[in-house]
C-alpha cells in the first residue's frame, strides 16, 4: 500500500452570521463545504459534516479541470 498522501482541494475558513466557522472549497464542478456538528449528542457521531453542491460558475468562468481519478 503506498502512504503518499495526494492533495485534493484547498479548503478556505469562513464564518457565518451567527459566528460558526466553516470550511468551503471547490472540487471541479462540486462546492465543498465542512461544518462542525452542532447536534452532536454521542461519542459515535461524527464532529464534522461534509456537504456538496452544485458549483455555479459565473459566465466566461469554468471549471480549472476535473477532479483527479484514484
Amino acid at each position: 500500500m503506498n502512504n503518499e498522501m495526494i492533495n485534493v482541494m484547498g479548503l478556505w475558513e469562513n464564518t457565518d452570521k451567527n459566528g460558526n466557522k466553516y470550511l468551503t472549497g471547490n472540487l471541479g464542478s462540486v462546492r465543498v463545504l465542512i461544518f462542525r456538528n452542532t447536534y452532536k449528542k454521542g461519542e459515535r457521531e461524527p464532529d464534522y459534516n461534509l456537504s456538496v453542491s452544485k458549483r455555479e460558475f459565473k459566465k466566461n468562468d469554468e471549471p480549472q479541470g476535473e477532479a483527479p481519478a484514484f
